[in-house]
């Protein structure tokens, strides 16, 4: 059996993923942050562990659904799909072991974090374990949207307050909008491209139900509403007006959405958006923690 490195086996889990799962957490913790920082005083540490935590489970969720992506034949030599296991690199078993494992010390983590916090941590925990577990039967049915944007946009903020500060503010799912709507952006972005291997492998995404031009309006939506959200919570004043920082990037927002209109010339044109609209959910998230933390000490 061929031996891997220890840097084979952290790129086999797709690190560069990762910041879709962390940073609706470390958002929700510079908002509590500027917000609440005087009544918070040691449940920070909680919160760090979370994100360890989440890179465990959101890497066991990759794993675990690169095998059974591989097994039902969704993911073959000639589609865009990670190359662990169509490049033999890695047997199917070895992927899906390395997923357990990572589930596993994710699950420990989330139970510590859980056990010294707040109960209803658990609760999403046990949500969050069993969504890296059953999210390919979800994608294959049209609804892994609707998960990815449940598992890294609302609960982990709603986590994350139960986590810092015992409680939760409604206001708080107007927060988790954006980041998880951008996130679905990357799911979409990857199930438009695929659309028509997807087809061969007879599964069923959302991009595949409604088609090539629905879906590029879906995209826009998804990419160009946080820009919306952003502004009501301003409006509101649940947020201070340094929260137009993010707009910084919404140079971005547009050439992706230039570029998706491009799948109409061929599924190639849009090989790597996924990959960009992932740079911009990491742009947007780390300009808007950056404008809360400015707003506190300023």
């Amino acid at each position: 059996m061929k031996k891997h490195s220890i840097k084979d086996w952290i790129f086999a889990a797709r690190p560069w993923s990762y910041t879709a799962s962390t940073m609706p957490i470390i958002l929700t913790m510079a908002f509590l942050f500027y917000s609440k920082s005087e009544n918070i005083s040691n449940t920070w540490i909680y919160g760090a562990i979370s994100v360890l935590a989440m890179i465990f489970i959101h890497a066991s969720g990759n794993l675990i659904s690169d095998y059974y992506d591989y097994i039902k034949n969704i993911d073959r030599e000639e589609t865009y799909a990670q190359k662990n296991l169509t490049s033999k690199k890695f047997t199917p078993k070895q992927i899906l072991w390395f997923g357990y494992i990572c589930l596993a010390i994710g699950s420990i983590l989330g139970l510590f974090v859980a056990l010294n916090t707040h109960p209803m941590v658990l609760y999403i925990g046990i949500f969050g374990a069993l969504s890296a577990v059953f999210y390919i039967w979800l994608k294959i049915t049209a609804l892994g949207d609707l998960l990815i944007f449940l598992s890294f946009g609302v609960l982990p903020v709603i986590g994350t307050a139960y986590v810092i500060d015992g409680a939760f503010d409604p206001w708080l799912l107007l927060l988790s909008l954006p980041l998880g709507t951008i996130t679905v952006g990357i799911l979409h972005a990857n199930n438009t491209r695929d659309i028509e291997h997807d087809g061969v492998a007879k599964i069923r995404t959302l991009a595949m139900v409604i088609g090539k031009k629905a879906s590029i309006i879906y995209y826009n939506l998804l990419v160009l509403s946080p820009y919306i959200v952003v502004v009501i919570l301003i409006v509101f004043k649940i947020l201070p007006i340094w929260s137009l920082l993010p707009f910084v990037t919404l140079p971005i927002a547009l050439q992706n959405i230039k570029k998706m209109k491009r799948v109409y010339l061929g599924a190639y044109e849009i090989a790597n958006l996924d990959e960009l609209t992932a740079k911009h959910q990491l742009t947007f998230a780390l300009s808007w923690c950056l404008s809360l933390i400015l707003a506190y000490y300023i």
